[in-house]
């Protein structure tokens, strides 16, 4: 599976810490980045009617690259929200062979059990079935399509 769906722990749908989905098959060229799945879940997201809130890393003065906050670290890269849909999105995106960290973690299990939708969405291979679950959420005649 593409994107995780990330319920209780413990459910079936938890994917174990540190999981990892097998890599995907090379038909030549190269994978989409992070970032350009990120700017293709933000478009989609905002077409849809979400708002969106997206943190990214930066250079900074030595060229070190960083993602300043405050507060506890590993916070989701994504935070989409349907007033409509009356739903709450948090998305980790993550490219094969990556891993969240235990701070993404800790941040997935609090906002689950806070009754949150939290997604890891392997990029770019989990794309599509992302955006087709943000237009099923985003609809407020939807079903049982939560996270």
């Amino acid at each position: 599976m593409a994107s995780a769906a990330i319920a209780a722990p413990g459910s079936p749908l938890t994917p174990e810490p540190g999981a990892v989905p097998p890599p995907p098959p090379r038909f030549g060229g190269e994978r989409a980045s992070e970032l350009a799945c990120q700017r293709t879940i933000v478009d989609a997201a905002r077409i849809l009617g979400y708002q969106v809130h997206a943190e990214r890393a930066a250079a900074g003065r030595k060229g070190r690259w960083s993602t300043p906050i405050q507060g506890h670290a590993g916070f989701p890269d994504l935070t989409l929200v349907h007033e409509r849909g009356r739903v709450v999105v948090f998305a980790e995106l993550k490219r094969a062979p990556g891993k969240l960290t235990s701070e993404q973690i800790d941040w997935r299990r609090a906002l689950v059990l806070a009754g949150a939708i939290h997604r890891v969405v392997w990029v770019p291979e989990g794309l599509d079935e992302f955006i087709a679950d943000l237009t099923a959420w985003a609809s407020p005649r939807r079903t049982a399509v939560r996270g």
